[in-house]
């Protein structure tokens, strides 16, 4: 799915996610038995892969094409 950037932070980096995983911790956050805060909307699925396709003007460390 494409979705079109409209702006960047300065400091911010925007990716194209490859892949991602629903761990243990996201299905105890979704059942309420994870002692954090939550608010909807809420995505599941922290760990991801993917292709850094944009980077603000003082992002530092990072390029955009970078693999993380």
């Amino acid at each position: 799915m494409a979705r079109i950037i409209q702006g960047i932070s300065a400091g911010g980096e925007f990716g194209s996610v490859k892949a991602s995983e629903v761990n243990h911790v996201d299905l105890f956050v979704r059942s309420g038995g994870f002692p954090t805060p939550v608010s909807f909307p809420f995505v599941i699925g922290r760990d991801l892969v993917g292709t850094l396709v944009a980077i603000g003007e003082t992002a530092e460390n990072f390029r955009s094409g970078d693999r993380v």
